[in-house]
């Protein structure tokens, strides 16, 4: 972005943030790209103009410092850096929040020691803007806390964790980063899921698994009372954009975060994070209709022991006119039962909440147990139980509706919706599904 600095670009991409009704947009700050540690005058001028293009778009700017820098001896070269880079924007209404450096390491002596020592000077030189550092991790309450506790008494102004961890433990999460955040606020600086596909997994299939990432992780955070989350990144990167200092520009993976294609071409998290921007409310619905799907798999299902039987979906077989899933010549036992699941956006909140789940289903010569159930999970991925619906009568029946109400037990942190069919020779549709929450 620096060292190819193009105003142009900037501009369209502001725009297209703008118009997700996002308040700020992040940008990065290499001590190596800008000069350290004296920035050139170019760079300065280059980041004045693009403070100056965000706020045409109503946007305000998230500068995050000290990128790819790991030089914590330095604190007077460190100083005076910060203090040329921020100077301009002290008490600026331009800068929604300065973050001292991106993902440090709690861990590292020598980082903390630093940032123990800059993290104030940060703080006067921008006067009334916020300023925080961020962690990452898949167990952010530990990371978050051990941060907590190196940096004694040079505290943030908030707490910014970086959430990359499974979706359906954003909750339990979220809430312990509360709990160790404390007086000081919360906010998930980034979150997102790669569109690379995984294997056996179409690139819709992937960009559907991102958006439902999305969603769960800003329910999570909605739910708790925080911010909606920010996502990394608006763009996908083109071959080589990351450079090769960078452990991560050998991992395709890491060139597919974007919400936006290399074609400029909306993924599906473009539409949830509007809407969640626009009005503070998610999303919760997952392809319950049965409708979206590509080749021969549904949009957000994932087959389960598909090894066991046929496992199909379809437009031309449907309840109300959306499409099923069909299950057909079934095998498997009963800890190998084939199904399609599905991952909800909403998760228990407490023990004893109301899960009820509903699906209209018919047979063609069915056979065995053909069913739909909630089956919970504890936080590690210990499975905790399963409650099912009446099975479908066997033989040829009509669209019948099947439901199950299951309370979540102690302990459960996420939950799995299972369309399921079990020694079936023949062949059972499923459609419309429901998921109701008490």
């Amino acid at each position: 972005m620096w060292t190819n600095w193009d105003r142009n670009a900037i501009d369209a991409d502001f725009a297209r943030i703008a118009a997700l009704h996002a308040n700020a947009v992040r940008i990065i700050l290499q001590p190596s790209a800008l000069g350290y540690p004296t920035p050139s005058a170019t760079m300065l001028g280059n980041l004045a103009s693009t403070v100056s293009v965000a706020a045409s778009h109503g946007l305000k700017v998230q500068i995050t410092l000290f990128d790819w820098f790991g030089n914590y001896t330095q604190l007077d070269q460190s100083t005076q850096w910060a203090t040329a880079i921020l100077s301009p924007y002290a008490n600026s209404s331009n800068v929604s929040f300065v973050e001292l450096q991106n993902e440090i390491d709690p861990t590292n002596v020598a980082a903390m020691t630093w940032a123990r020592a800059e993290l104030p000077v940060v703080q006067h030189l921008v006067g009334s803007v916020p300023v925080t550092v961020s962690v990452t991790g898949l167990d952010t309450p530990t990371v978050l806390g051990k941060l907590k506790t190196a940096l004694g008494s040079s505290q943030p102004d908030f707490y910014d964790v970086h959430f990359y961890a499974a979706p359906g433990n954003a909750l339990t999460i979220l809430a312990n980063d509360k709990a160790i955040a404390g007086a000081l606020p919360l906010y998930i600086g980034e979150t997102g899921k790669t569109t690379y596909p995984g294997s056996g997994q179409t690139q819709a299939q992937a960009e559907d698994a991102q958006d439902v990432y999305v969603r769960t992780v800003a329910w999570a955070a909605m739910t708790l009372g925080l911010p909606p989350p920010a996502v990394w990144t608006l763009r996908d990167f083109a071959s080589g954009a990351i450079p090769s200092q960078s452990s991560l520009s050998l991992d395709p993976k890491q060139y597919n975060m974007g919400i936006v294609r290399l074609d400029g071409t909306s993924k599906p998290t473009v539409t949830a994070l509007a809407q969640l921007f626009a009005t503070g409310s998610v999303n919760t619905d997952l392809n319950y209709s049965l409708a979206r799907g590509s080749g021969q798999q549904p949009a957000d299902w994932i087959p389960f022991n598909g090894s066991q039987g046929t496992l199909t979906w379809t437009t031309l077989v449907s309840h109300s006119g959306g499409g099923s899933v069909s299950l057909s010549g079934t095998g498997g036992s009963q800890n190998l039962v084939p199904a399609y699941e599905v991952f909800p956006v909403q998760v228990p909140t407490h023990t004893g909440q109301l899960f009820r789940a509903s699906v209209w289903a018919k047979g063609s010569g069915a056979t065995g147990q053909n069913e739909i159930s909630i089956a919970w999970f504890a936080a590690n991925g210990t499975y905790l139980g399963n409650n099912y619906s009446a099975s479908l009568p066997t033989g040829n029946t009509s669209w019948t509706n099947l439901s199950v109400t299951s309370a979540a037990p102690a302990g459960a942190a996420w939950e799995s919706v299972h369309l399921s069919s079990y020694l079936n020779a023949g062949t059972v549709w499923f459609s419309d599904v429901s998921l109701a929450v008490g």
